[in-house]
């Protein structure tokens, strides 16, 4: 398999695990730079081919340059590619990008404050996520430069009333930790109704460690397993 169709495979299963956490619908996306090219790989647009989970495939990513214009495949690349595209030029070191709408970041973003780490998948956000603060489409380069801008080095941006931007060293590393991120946002909402939430010591923080003694590495990757087979297992029935 090439490098350019394991990559569309990827983002064909990352996109089934974002829509079985519902954390995108018709809308969001993820993408990923394709090795050794200046090209970015990106879930065609939805709108126009509306399809039942099971039936998303490599097929549906198309592969676009650094202006945004497909040069490969057959569906149009979505308006919000200048998330991607402007993180991008401004992160050398960020390999892929998820743009998702869950429920448990949008209404922090709306209250203004971040989720905290308050359980081990959620350290790798420990050091804060910042907040774009304006709900508008990010569907020209301008805005996408200022998200970027407020991205800055982190590894999430929230978008107010909007959604969030997670960025990661691999498309799996991207996944895991944007839903990694929505389900401590839920978690840290339904815990704030039965008290005051507790963040976890900083002493107790690590950059590597997340949780069992797992490497970060090691927990994307056993994320990433455990829901392709869960995906695959699912739509052979």
């Amino acid at each position: 398999m090439t490098a350019r169709n394991e990559i569309r495979e990827k983002i064909a299963i990352a996109t089934k695990m974002l829509l079985a956490e519902r954390m995108i619908g018709p809308f969001g996306h993820c993408s990923a730079r394709v090795p050794d090219t200046d090209l970015f790989a990106i879930l065609g647009h939805k709108d126009d081919h509306v399809k039942d989970a099971s039936e998303i495939s490599s097929d549906d990513v198309v592969l676009i340059n650094e202006e945004g214009i497909v040069v490969e495949g057959d569906l149009d690349v979505p308006g919000e590619r200048h998330i991607h595209l402007e993180i991008y030029k401004k992160r050398p070191d960020v390999q892929a990008v998820v743009h998702a709408h869950p429920f448990g970041c949008v209404a922090f973003s709306i209250v203004g404050r971040s989720p905290k780490p308050i359980w081990h998948l959620c350290t790798v956000f420990a050091e804060g996520i910042p907040i774009f603060d304006s709900s508008i489409q990010i569907d020209t380069p301008e805005l996408g430069q200022k998200v970027s801008e407020v991205l800055g080095a982190h590894k999430a941006v929230l978008l107010k009333g909007h959604g969030v931007a997670v960025v990661g060293e691999s498309i799996e590393d991207a996944t895991v930790s944007a839903v990694s991120l929505e389900r401590s946002a839920q978690l840290e909402i339904t815990a704030s109704a039965l008290g005051d939430v507790r963040e976890i010591p900083t002493s107790e923080l690590t950059e590597d460690l997340v949780s069992l003694g797992l490497t970060k590495d090691e927990f994307v990757s056993a994320q990433w397993d455990y829901w392709s087979f869960r995906i695959q297992e699912h739509h052979k029935g």
